[in-house]
């Protein structure tokens, strides 16, 4: 069953993020879903 998920994105590199909603098929049989809970991103990514 789909669910709705939260993407931060960066639509240009001098661009602040943006917050999406998308829509996230189930993983087929030979896959898995992994949740993630935090994560981090360092300033020289954003520059």
């Amino acid at each position: 069953m789909p669910r709705d998920v939260t993407a931060a994105l960066l639509p240009d590199h001098a661009a602040p993020f943006e917050r999406h909603t998308a829509q996230l098929d189930d993983p087929p049989s030979d896959e898995l879903l992994v949740t993630l809970v935090a994560t981090g991103v360092c300033a020289t990514d954003l520059t």
